[in-house]
Order: C-alpha cells, then sequence, then structure tokens
C-alpha cells in the first residue's frame, strides 16, 4: 500500500535490520515476520484456507560459502516476486533464511515460485551463481500436517517429518 509506506516509510510493518534499506521496506525483520506467521495462522483458523509457509536457504557444496550479501541478493529477489497477498521475512534462529508465506497457495504454486526465485537469483548474480550454490527450500503446507523438502528443482522432492501446526 502506497499510503503505508509514504507514512511510515515500510511496507507491512518492516523495520530496519541486518538487510539494506531496498531490501527492507519488502522484507520483514524476524520478530515482524514471526508475527505475521502467528496472525495468518489465526486468519486461518477463524475462517479457513490456508498457506504454504516457504523457508528458503542457500546452500554450498563447494569451497566457496554463502555470506550476507548472497542472503541480501535472495532477499531482494524474493521481494521482487512475492504477490501483494505474500508475505516475505527473515527467518532462522541465526537470521541466515528467507521465510515466505505464500497466501492460498498449493504444492505446485509453491514449486512454481522456486524455480522462478532459481531463475531470478541466476541473473541477479551476473554469472557468479554457481553450480556449488543451491537453493535450498522447506515447505510447510497449513492446515496440512506433512511438510516437503525441496533442494533446487521440483524433482527431488520428499517427504519429510511431521510439523506441528500448534
Amino acid at each position: 500500500m502506497k499510503w503505508l509506506k509514504r507514512l511510515t516509510g515500510k511496507r507491512n510493518g518492516a523495520q530496519s535490520g541486518a538487510l539494506s534499506a531496498d531490501v527492507d521496506a519488502a522484507v520483514l525483520n524476524r520478530a515482524a515476520f514471526e508475527r505475521e506467521l502467528k496472525r495468518q495462522r489465526a486468519l486461518c483458523d477463524r475462517r479457513g484456507g490456508g498457506f504454504i509457509l516457504m523457508v528458503i536457504s542457500i546452500a554450498s557444496t563447494g569451497a566457496l560459502k554463502p555470506g550476507h550479501r548472497t542472503l541480501e541478493k535472495l532477499a531482494a529477489v524474493v521481494s521482487k516476486r512475492v504477490r501483494l497477498s505474500d508475505v516475505a521475512g527473515v527467518s532462522g534462529e541465526n537470521s541466515d533464511r528467507i521465510g515466505v508465506i505464500l497466501a492460498e497457495a498449493d504444492h505446485a504454486g509453491a514449486e512454481e515460485f522456486l524455480r522462478s526465485i532459481e531463475g531470478l537469483m541466476r541473473g541477479s548474480l551476473n554469472g557468479s551463481w554457481t553450480p556449488d550454490f543451491r537453493l535450498r527450500c522447506e515447505l510447510f503446507p497449513y492446515p496440512e500436517r506433512i511438510a516437503a523438502v525441496m533442494v533446487s528443482s521440483p524433482e527431488t522432492v520428499r517427504d519429510a517429518a511431521p510439523v506441528e501446526t500448534r
């Protein structure tokens, strides 16, 4: 909402944190993201519907390790791709992942979102996105109790441990 951003200088409660100012405008900090996740769960419990929580990180199979700059690029790419009804934020104990709440999405929609993010990451890093780097994505559908884990491509989907919903 332009009026909200103009009033607060931020979108949907985003606050400055570990990411640059441009990314901060569209990606919530960890506390705000966790609050939004609780809010989305309460809304689904009250009126039905659901969402998929995606937790995206960058994994490295080689000597190169993804750093803060790579995570910032991922946050910028995710912020360009999310719909108005979706919410993105910093996630993880060390704020080393990006979480995305895809409202009213299904598994196929989450797979498409992941493919588009990976394509945009390849483009945004100007060829420095090597086979050593991969997106690691965990999917947690709500209210369903089974999660799936994807690593860079939907062909590698496998069942994960049940997810507690309460």
